[in-house]
């Protein structure tokens, strides 16, 4: 007998359905097992009902047997028994289940087939099996056009002999009162099941299992993989009959271990892919299986992302997920985890193995874990054919539970000697490699295995060698997934054959809804794949498709994708549906592949021996960046189109990743469909993309507008002033790249430019000099070209002798450290500069550059300020502006300097055309922006401008000119706060010194007194109760609540000593750390929130300040040792946005700061609805408005004021629920309690008291205790205390 041919339990019989369906039954250990629910269908529709429409107890499902039994007898006109086969095509509900169990309990062996597989697939299933007998649904939809699977049957196999069943038979046959026959007993070898392959690995194999072997693993696997709880747990399987998973952990596991299964019919996904979630919630489910696959389509977009949030499955009766089919990255198995079930653990077995063979820690740990190890049964190891570390997982001892044969030889089968098809058994699974003489399965799975756990990684032939580095598929496609977010709906990565490396990578990708196919995945595939893996890792390309070609089981077929990029012969149709569902898709698949292999050159190497000559030729060393001589970017465009034979030329998504200093570095350029300089080590110095295209002129560009325009040129420079400006950033130029006479600049940021050139890559340079030289004196900073979109030029472009063009050009987007423009070359007859602005002729058109990004490299020197602290200028558009001055005086000059101000705010491109909101300035976006242009022009323009209903550029220009003419008119100087509503924060002083709060804010405090003294307890012990203490009278709330201000002062500094600057706080320079710095001006802003009175805001409305941003500026350093204050005020107010300037003098040098920390503060009333309290209208913003529009409300008028007589009755009643006594005041008189309570003589001795107040102290009950010090708590709270020093600088005490 072959070794691969094993039988257990020699000579004993069983029958898996006396198992499943018998003993729970009848073996009833309390007299109720036999009500428990053993199956319960769910119907389509019925996803979010608790109660179901069907269901059989355990009881009802052995009488339904039973009766299915002599059903199935009468039809045939026999007894059912071994050598019968029955043929399943039903829907996966309660029928086809009590068919499975009644063909099992007589030893007749079935096959079960899925609704949705092709007319193809479904027939050689039919003849491979060849059945007596055909079991079908009356009304289940089958098959692309939804033919009932009866009609179906009947159109495919013709007069089989047939049984047909429908919705509700199983619930007949469980009503019914059969006579009780014990199941056939069977041994171990009797087949049970035949279970089809999916095809992944080939033309589909019928794996047989029998009663014995299989059924005890999965029995066992339920106890030690799901710890399944009889009679408590409920299973989700997401499959069908079908295929192995719904035969072992939908119809036998559960019930083998008295659990409740439930069977879903139809899709799983339903129509928005979350069917199965909203079922395993209404339905209780304890325990899911599925595939990978519906995680990931769930994490695909942010809708279902959303939607499973919001099921909130963690906390619902789910307690153990387990995965299947496929590998499982780790980041799909955290969001599982986070968002499905704790407990989200992987798993690994096929068709082949029965039941699960690799699975959770052996230890115990049930936590969630990409890995997973052998169960007690199973012995595993690695297969290496090589030196690298991914193999094959190899099973070294046969077990009960392994499939014993694939189907085969009908005419021999139900006899004893009859072994099915084993040598297409051994040839599949038993290589010589793995076996030898001995047992060696191999499955086809490669993994990876590390003390005793494997990380599986897809089948074996899933791995590509490039330039002979192995890569998992898996591998990179989990980093694909990673990087797309939510751009992808599905994705393959398979290798394609490469004259150079062998093989590279390419991505097959079908988008998300939303997404086009011009999204750049690949850039950020290869980024991605970078930097976690290597550069051999990069795709060479990603082919975009509607569908992947998929098995029935919804694995994707990377075999056929593979073969398609060989160019091997496409399969008929007939024999694509035998192994995929979608047989449309395999073809647009197969034809995409062919596109890309037409279009595909081939990559020729090209050593760049000669960039010696042409770095010579060009004059490069004219091109000074920094200091040294650097190969301009213009240069490699110039290099790549002469090595293209495009005509003419188009260079696209050009990145140049670094930059060449050394004209005699050895290069290799690798010339293609994507073209790539590396250099001698292979690292890329630049990428580019080669494609056919026709040079047309730039449409956005204005080459007519500039004769009657003229008047708006702002800037009129000559040769020499243009290269000062270059020199002042570190760009030298000499030679031929000293080319440009004369720029212009219009108000537009567009340009123009008069150059005398001899080469091509100087006259491409020029226009990047102008734009890099934009900001000489304003950011002063060095830009540099790091990526072009497209660059496109007559064939060969080449200047051999002197040559006068203009360029045209314009500035599309300008941020703080970012810039990009386009550009137009044409040639022009003369050297009269006078044709600067004369329009182009479109004939002479010679090159364009569109879409280049410049990078900010480094930052001109920052200029001393003056010792006498005046208003530094602000700069706006990258000009110097001082406050008060407006320049140019334009409404477009005021627009322009806007929208770069608006720019820096949302850190992109600005289209003045849109709205505020359109642009990303919605809400405290367009508050800032406020900020910062009342802060450029020293103006006061409140945030009721965006209350106006029109939030347009054009208007914010309006009402700025407005309030400049206002300023000048007045001819004083502007008061800062005089936009706050002062009167309101009067008023809400005036209410806090009466006991009073924000209407609303008692009915939001659900908590009683007592809980709220529970709360402070325990909030100050775990703070650490004197450290609480220490912090508080640090940051100045006890000198608030002994000395409350009266009135808000908005115009007060306060100067908050700070101790010297110790060892600690120092870094190994000895200078005062950053960490430190803000640590300690966090004491300076709360310091300055309780001296101007602002506190009284919090406690109005029982919240603190939130700090939404944190700016600072550093100008000297503070040494170990150095004494320092810190001079804090209310710098800004712009709506609900306040400016705390916390800025550190060193007290050697009192008039010069050190640092400034600006906290950028609001007071967020309602976190629920986002809404702010406004200081200009003295109200509530609304931060979530989907406008910038926002919502402005005036508070109501205070009830009380001051020198009114507060209402005694409300106002000191204790039930209100602590609506003027505060945790903390409760806490701390109440722990001075509890603390004299434990211990009265080390009181008396540290507190002398009078012998009458000890006396009563000691007496107090602690009801009465708390009274009275919470009355002296309240009266502390609201005492109003000295009013504030006339003076405008407050020093405080040393904080000790």
């Amino acid at each position: 007998m072959s070794l691969r041919y094993v039988t257990w339990f020699s000579e004993a019989t069983t029958n898996i359905a006396f198992s499943a369906v018998d003993v729970p039954a009848l073996d009833s250990h309390d007299g109720r097992d036999g009500e428990q629910v053993a199956y319960e269908a769910v119907k389509a529709g019925e996803e979010v009902e608790a109660q179901p429409s069907e269901q059989l107890t355990r009881s009802e499902l052995l009488r339904a047997v039973l009766t299915c039994c002599v059903e199935l007898e009468v039809c045939l006109g026999t007894l059912l028994a071994s050598p019968m086969r029955m043929y399943a095509h039903a829907a996966t509900g309660l029928e086809q289940a009590v068919v499975c169990h009644a063909c099992a309990r007589s030893a007749v062996c079935y096959t079960c087939t899925a609704l949705d597989a092709t007319d193809e697939s479904l027939k050689h299933r039919f003849l491979e099996f060849a059945p007596a007998l055909v079991v079908a649904s009356l009304d289940a939809p089958s098959g692309p056009i939804h033919e009932m699977a009866a009609s179906r049957a009947t159109r495919l196999f013709g007069s089989k002999q047939r049984y047909e069943i429908a919705h509700g038979d199983a619930r007949t046959w469980a009503a019914s009162a059969p006579q009780y026959l014990s199941p056939l007993a069977v041994g171990d070898a009797v087949a049970l099941i035949v279970v089809f392959t999916s095809g992944s690995t080939g033309k589909p194999k019928g794996l047989v299992h029998g009663h014995g072997g299989y059924g005890s693993c999965v029995a066992r696997s339920m106890s030690y993989v799901f710890d399944a709880r009889a009679g408590t747990d409920v299973f989700l399987t997401l499959a069908t009959f079908a295929w192995i998973t719904g035969q072992s952990y939908m119809l036998y596991g559960p019930v083998l271990a008295r659990c409740k299964s439930l069977l879903v019919e139809g899709s799983p996904l339903g129509a928005d892919g979350l069917r199965w979630a909203r079922i395993a919630k209404a339905r209780r489910a304890t325990i899911l299986k599925c595939a990978s696959a519906f995680v990931r389509h769930a994490m695909g977009n942010q809708v279902r992302r959303a939607a499973v949030e919001a099921l909130d499955l963690p906390n619902t009766s789910l307690r153990l997920g387990t995965f299947c089919a496929e590998p499982v990255s780790a980041e799909v198995q955290g969001w599982a985890s986070s968002r499905i079930v704790a407990t989200f653990l992987n798993s690994y077995w096929a068709t082949e193995h029965g039941s699960i063979v690799l699975s959770r820690d052996p230890s115990g740990n049930f936590q969630p874990d990409t890995r997973c190890w052998p169960v007690p049964w199973v012995r595993a190891s690695l297969l290496q054919l090589d030196d690298d570390e991914l193999g094959d997982i190899v099973l070294d001892a046969p077990y009960a539970g392994l499939a014993r044969t694939v189907f085969g030889d009908t005419a021999a089968y139900g006899k004893p000697h009859w072994r099915g098809d084993l040598a297409r058994f051994e040839a599949a699974y038993f290589p010589p490699r793995a076996s030898g003489d001995g047992f060696g399965f191999v499955q086809g799975d490669a993994a990876r295995e590390a003390d005793g756990a494997f990380t599986f990684h897809g089948r074996r032939d899933e791995v590509i060698n490039v330039m002979g580095v192995r890569l998992g598929l898996e591998e990179l496609e989990k980093v694909a997934w990673s990087a797309s977010d939510g751009i992808l709906h599905d994705l393959a990565i398979v290798g394609a054959p490469d004259s150079l490396k062998g093989q590279v990578p390419i991505g097959w990708v079908v988008l998300s809804e939303g997404f086009k196919i011009d999204y750049d995945i690949l850039a950020i595939w290869r980024k991605a794949l970078f930097d976690i893996i290597g550069s051999h890792a990069e795709p060479s390309a990603i082919v975009a498709v509607t569908a992947l070609p998929k098995t029935i089981t919804g694995k994707t077929q990377r075999g056929l994708l593979q073969a398609a990029l060989r160019g091997d012969e496409a399969l008929p149709p007939a024999a694509a549906a035998r192994v995929v569902r979608n047989v449309d898709a395999y073809e647009d698949c197969y034809a995409a592949a062919q596109r890309w292999r037409a279009h595909k050159a081939t990559s020729i190497v090209v050593p760049l021996a000669g960039i010696t000559n042409y770095w010579a030729r060009m004059r490069f060393d004219g091109h000074n960046v920094s200091g040294s001589p650097l190969l301009p970017a213009t240069g490699w465009l110039c290099i790549l189109s002469d090595a293209s034979s495009s005509s003419p030329v188009g260079l696209h998504k050009v990145q140049l990743l670094r930059g060449v200093r050394d004209a005699h570095q050895p290069l290799l350029l690798r010339n293609g469909l994507m073209s790539t300089v590396e250099d001698a080590d292979g690292l890329p110095i630049v990428k580019c993309e080669v494609r056919e295209s026709a040079l047309v002129p730039l449409p956005d560009l204005d080459t007519e507008g500039w004769v009657d325009g003229a008047a708006a040129i702002f800037e009129d420079l000559d040769g020499l002033k243009h290269y000062r400006r270059c020199t002042a950033v570190a760009l030298r130029y000499s030679g031929p790249f000293k080319c440009v006479d004369r720029v212009a600049w219009r108000d537009d940021w567009s340009f123009r430019a008069f150059v005398t050139v001899t080469t091509a890559p100087a006259l491409l340079d020029a226009a990047l000099q102008v734009v890099c030289s934009l900001d000489a004196f304003g950011r002063g900073a060095t830009f540099i070209p790091f990526y072009i979109g497209c660059f496109e030029a007559v064939p060969h472009l080449n200047l051999a002798r002197p040559a006068y063009c203009l360029i045209v050009g314009e500035i599309t987007a300008r941020e703080e450290a970012r810039l990009e423009c386009d550009a137009a070359f044409y040639s022009v007859d003369g050297a009269a500069t006078s044709t600067l602005l004369s329009e182009p002729d479109p004939t002479r058109l010679i090159a364009t550059l569109k879409g280049v990004k410049f990078a900010k490299v480094d930052n001109k020197r920052r200029l001393r300020r003056s010792r006498e602290m005046k208003p530094a200028k602000v700069e706006v558009g990258g000009l110097p502006i001082a406050p008060g001055d407006v320049s140019p005086s334009d409404n477009a000059s005021l627009l322009r300097n806007v929208i770069s101000l608006s720019s820096d705010l949302v850190g992109g491109t600005i289209d003045a055309e849109k709205s505020l909101f359109e642009n990303g300035l919605h809400s405290l976006r367009a508050v800032e922006l406020i900020g910062k242009v009342n802060q450029a022009y020293s103006v006061t323009m409140g945030v009721a401008q965006l209350a106006s209903g029109d939030d347009s550029f054009s208007a914010i220009v309006v009402a700025l000119r407005a309030a400049i003419d206002a300023r000048n008119s007045a001819g004083t100087e502007t008061i800062r706060f005089a936009h706050v509503d002062h009167e309101a924060l009067q008023h809400i002083v005036n209410s806090r010194l009466t006991g009073a709060e924000a209407p609303g804010i008692a009915s939001q405090r659900q908590r009683s007194a007592l809980a709220e003294a529970a709360r402070g307890v325990i909030y100050m012990i775990r703070r650490g109760f004197f450290k609480y203490l220490r912090i508080q009278h640090r940051d100045g709330l006890f000198r608030f609540l002994l000395n409350t201000p009266t009135v808000i002062d908005l115009e007060r500094t306060v100067v908050v000593p700070g101790t010297r600057v110790h060892f600690q706080q120092t870094d190994y320079n000895r200078h005062f750390t950053v960490r430190e710095i803000i640590r300690d001006s966090e004491r300076g802003f709360y310091n300055l929130v309780h001296e101007t009175g602002l506190a009284h805001l919090e406690h109005y409305f029982r919240v603190m300040f939130f700090a939404s941003r944190l700016e600072a500026r550093f100008d000297a350093e503070l040494l170990e040792g150095e004494a320092y204050e810190m001079r804090c005020k209310v710098a800004q107010i712009t709506g609900p946005l306040v400016d705390a300037e916390v800025a550190f003098y060193s007290l050697r040098k009192l008039h010069a700061h050190a640092f400034i920390v600006t906290w950028r503060l609001m007071l967020v009333v309602d976190p629920g609805k986002k809404v702010m309290y406004d200081f200009e209208r003295g109200g509530a913003f609304s931060s979530g408005n989907s406008t910038t529009t926002v919502a402005l409300e005036k508070i109501p008028d205070v009830p009380h004021v001051l020198n009114e007589t507060p209402k005694k009755p409300e106002t000191w009643s204790l039930t209100r629920r602590g609506k003027f006594i505060t945790s903390g005041s409760i806490a701390f008189f109440g722990i001075l309690i509890g603390l004299y309570a434990m211990a009265p003589v080390a009181v008396r001795i540290l507190i002398p008291l009078p012998l009458v107040a000890a006396d009563v102290l000691q007496d107090l009950k602690p009801r009465e205790a708390i009274i009275i010090f919470a009355a002296v708590g309240f009266w502390l709270r609201t005492h109003p205390g000295r009013k504030p020093l006339d003076g405008p600088v407050d020093m405080l005490l040393p904080h000790g």
